[in-house]
């Protein structure tokens, strides 16, 4: 199992911060386009489910979003036993 933890820094992966190239923006309507340092642009980064990751969770004010099992194999064909 994974938790996907929520970025503080962030909304979606994207900070405030607007960077056309210019030394002086002029532009009409600035949209956040500096992927985040602290997720890498994900907007959220997964810990593993363990009792001291949601201990620590629960003492901070970071908020996560779900808890998910991850597929056990990329093709979402079953896994075959062996006999």
């Amino acid at each position: 199992m994974t938790i996907r933890v929520t970025c503080y820094n962030c909304e979606d992966g994207m900070t405030e911060e607007h960077d056309c190239g210019e030394d002086t923006c002029c532009c009409l309507n600035p949209y956040p386009n500096v992927s985040c340092e602290v997720c890498d642009g994900k907007g959220y980064w997964l810990l593993p489910a363990t009792d001291e990751n949601f201990k620590a969770l629960a003492k901070s004010d970071l908020q996560y979003d779900e808890v998910y099992f991850e597929p056990k194999q990329a093709s979402g064909e079953p896994e075959q036993k062996s006999k």
